[in-house]
């Protein structure tokens, strides 16, 4: 059995709540360990929503810069119209709000995560350092067996004769 991802590497996951409305309550845990969270005042983040069950959750000031120059590069393109509306609906602006421990999602937001699921009123939420992870409990269990035999032997590795 693989030993327990000490907290201080950042890696904390936890289920968290989340409203029909798209309030997402953050965990405390993970509020712990992701920096850009702790402060006492409301933080712009974005969401990427990255594919339906999962979006990810960045401190807006990280990642406006890199978005700026993409939103610059797709306003040249011939096609820029249609690649603007997909940007602007992939990249979302929230708000983190500290006196509650939550995220405002969002309706859209919301109903992008849950896709295809019904809603059971809670998400799995991991802080990954740069960004927060969430995704529903399918989503993560897909993951977890896609990847199950590249991240552990399928057989125990053996003892050293102690």
């Amino acid at each position: 059995m693989p030993a327990r991802i000490p907290r201080s590497l950042g890696w904390i996951s936890e289920l968290a709540p989340l409203s029909v409305d798209g309030r997402l309550g953050i965990p405390a845990d993970v509020r712990k360990v992701t920096e850009w969270l702790a402060s006492s005042r409301r933080v712009l983040l974005i969401a990427e929503l990255v594919e339906p069950g999962l979006i990810r959750l960045f401190p807006r000031a990280a990642v406006l810069p890199q978005l700026e120059a993409t939103k610059q590069r797709l306003e040249q393109r011939a096609d820029g119209g249609d690649a603007l509306a997909v940007f602007f609906d992939r990249w979302r602006p929230v708000v983190y709000y500290p006196s509650n421990g939550s995220v405002l999602l969002g309706e859209i937001i919301a109903v992008f995560l849950l896709k295809d699921h019904e809603h059971t009123e809670a998400v799995f939420v991991e802080a990954r350092g740069t960004f927060v992870g969430v995704m529903t409990l399918p989503t993560r269990n897909a993951r977890l067996a896609r990847l199950a035999a590249q991240t552990f032997p399928a057989e125990p590795p053996e003892e050293d004769g102690e």
